[in-house]
């Protein structure tokens, strides 16, 4: 697994950088793909395991990755906090609750106001969502919903 070529980090591993790498299989060097790191505080968290082994992230592409990273960055970077308050230490954790809160979750929306107030609601959630997740680019493969925020 550590036939990895090509490595191009970004950022510093003990605060937060992004590693892609090229990973050619040894038995069939026509079997090529990118890896992706992501290290947050020396951590990679897009390590997994599997067979009691612990993998690297591999995939044949990372286009829909990298187009969601130069659409977003700008989002990323700047102060783009959640637009709701809402309790929650990191953004996965406001989202759920706010998914979870009685200012989202009612159970009689029934005027044409009320349809439309929860849909503004929504709309605003999921373009804040859409910016800081990447999971909607992930193109099929098993990668991890992360979400950046400041």
């Amino acid at each position: 697994m550590e036939n990895i070529k090509n490595i191009k980090s970004f950022g510093n591993k003990e605060d937060f950088s992004i590693e892609v790498g090229i990973w050619i299989d040894e038995e069939n060097e026509k079997e090529v793909y990118n890896t992706l790191k992501m290290y947050v505080d020396g951590k990679n968290i897009l390590k997994y395991k599997r067979y009691n082994k612990t993998m690297t992230y591999l995939w044949y592409t990372f286009e829909g990755i990298l187009e969601w990273f130069i659409q977003n960055l700008e989002y990323i970077v700047q102060e783009d906090k959640f637009p709701f308050e809402i309790e929650g230490n990191s953004a996965a954790e406001k989202c759920f609750n706010f998914l979870q809160s009685n200012e989202f979750l009612k159970d009689n929306i029934e005027t044409d106001r009320e349809i439309e107030n929860y849909e503004n609601l929504f709309d605003i959630y999921q373009g804040w969502r859409f910016k800081h997740s990447w999971f909607t680019s992930r193109r099929g493969s098993i990668l991890a919903d992360v979400f950046l925020d400041e």
